[in-house]
């Protein structure tokens, strides 16, 4: 097989492997929709609740530190 050939050969391949992966995710999905319509999902509800809480602690952390750099930053330059 000539390297030409070989790099085909493999960008097919992967491409096929892409396609499976979606077609498996998207089984996935419509498995757990299904699921939750019955209330057995397979996630936890709680673990999903669990990755809300802990991103919105992260923001509201990150807004408290950029309005005190705000603050801080006009008070320099105001009465600098």
């Amino acid at each position: 097989m000539s390297r030409m050939e070989r790099k085909r050969y493999e960008r097919d391949q992967k491409r096929i492997e892409r396609k499976e992966n979606v077609k498996m995710s998207i089984k996935d999905r419509i498995e757990e929709f299904k699921l939750n319509r019955q209330g057995k999902t397979k996630r936890k509800r709680t673990e999903v609740m669990g990755r809300y809480r802990r991103t919105e602690r992260v923001l509201t952390a990150l807004i408290a530190i950029v309005l005190l750099s705000l603050i801080i930053t006009w008070i320099i330059i105001l009465f600098y």
